[in-house]
């Protein structure tokens, strides 16, 4: 089975360039950095790292703000550093996650993306897609008027580990990065989150549904 191995968050950074470190224990998994951006058009030069992986772009969502997913299959071993460069100075946030178990000749099944100002957003799960490792982020805002203190973000149903919720730290608005991961969507045709407050207006969700092995493989939890 896949799971989610290690995971790195960076600072929020206002700035061209972004980076988060791994201490890759892995080979020939997958490193997917899931990008948060606020205010500004996501407009990314590239992303790299310390020890030459290539990165791959897959979807973005960025009707209010910017969240995307970039993936690479990874080739090596010990301390990697993952730099994101933007085209211009940019709030950001990131989430580098190794994740172990996929398969990496034909990692990506399949990807999506919405957006909107719904209580509880959804993305579709493209059909006929089976034996995946679904990793979901979604960046929301909430309108700060209505809102004394940052509350409890949403959670993904179908029920998922979740594996991390941070906030961007941008006063007033009340934003937060929230990746989340499901394996095995098989019968699942959406992916929603629930949301128990009346005031999340605004949101941008992106989701990269990874291929499994063919056959089961045993891999090492997420310390």
């Amino acid at each position: 089975m896949a799971s989610i191995y290690q995971y790195q968050t960076s600072a929020l950074t206002s700035a061209t360039q972004n980076y988060a470190t791994l201490n890759n224990t892995q080979q020939n998994d997958i490193i997917a950095v899931v990008i948060g951006a606020m205010g500004t058009p996501l407009v990314i030069a590239s992303v790299t790292d310390s020890i030459g992986n290539t990165f791959y772009k897959t979807a973005t969502a960025q009707k209010y703000n910017g969240i995307t997913i970039y993936y690479a299959v990874n080739k090596g071993s010990g301390n990697d550093t993952i730099y994101v460069n933007f085209e211009t100075p940019v709030d950001s946030f990131l989430e580098a996650v190794e994740i172990s178990g996929i398969n990496t000749a034909t990692p990506v099944a399949g990807q999506n993306t919405n957006s909107g100002d719904t209580i509880n957003p959804t993305i579709d799960i493209p059909s006929g897609i089976t034996n995946v490792f679904a990793l979901a982020g979604i960046i929301y805002q909430y309108e700060a008027s209505a809102t004394p203190s940052p509350p409890a973000s949403p959670t993904l149903q179908p029920a998922s580990p979740s594996l991390e919720i941070a906030s961007i730290g941008i006063a007033d608005d009340y934003t937060d990065l929230n990746v989340e991961y499901l394996a095995n969507t098989g019968s699942t045709t959406i992916l929603g989150w629930q949301s128990s407050n009346s005031n999340l207006p605004y949101w941008d969700a992106v989701v990269v549904l990874f291929n499994l092995p063919t056959s089961p493989t045993s891999t090492t939890p997420c310390s």
